[in-house]
């Protein structure tokens, strides 16, 4: 149904005649385009389309033609929005929680990856002050952490357990940790 029609004539929306216009300028400019696009399908569906357009030339650098090519990204696209969300809904739970909330990367060497904000009034650190330094930097006794660390790797499962944090004005606190 749309061999020979131009994409004007294929285009079944307003915003996307928008798109239309943008893809032309760019073709008319360097001779391709891509870009991801809505479009409505006959019966109301909203798609999600990665496109990409080249201009197709002569021997002699005249435009002739163009080369489509689309690809219906919907699903990947509704996938991309649902994980967009759940991290949301995740960072909201973490950050509003008045526990401090860490993910780190492993060993004795680890380094925060994530803190929250409780984690930045407990030790008085900034979050990016946290997220440059190790973990075990916040011990009293970093033999602590390897001790913590060997239970995981062990499979005991993990209680709570009192261990001894250094604040950033050098003050020590106990705090309840748990992996």
């Amino acid at each position: 149904e749309v061999i020979g029609k131009r994409i004007r004539d294929v285009t079944n929306s307003q915003s996307s005649m928008g798109n239309v216009q943008k893809m032309i300028s760019k073709l008319n400019q360097d001779g391709y385009w891509t870009d991801e696009t809505t479009q409505r399908r006959r019966d109301g569906a909203l798609l999600y389309i990665s496109a990409s357009v080249a201009r197709i030339k002569d021997h002699s650098g005249k435009a002739v033609g163009n080369v489509v090519i689309s690809r219906d990204v919907t699903q990947t696209q509704r996938i991309e929005l649902a994980l967009e969300e759940s991290e949301e809904k995740y960072r909201g739970m973490v950050n509003n929680v008045r526990l401090g909330v860490t993910r780190s990367s492993p060993g004795n060497q680890g380094m925060y990856l994530e803190v929250n904000k409780a984690m930045e009034e407990i030790t008085g650190f900034s979050r990016e002050e946290l997220l440059t330094m190790p973990v075990a930097a916040l011990f009293v006794r970093p033999e602590e952490r390897s001790a913590m660390l060997e239970e995981v790797v062990s499979g005991n499962n993990i209680t709570a357990r009192e261990i001894r944090f250094k604040k950033k004005n050098a003050e020590e606190i106990v705090v309840s940790a748990t992996l």
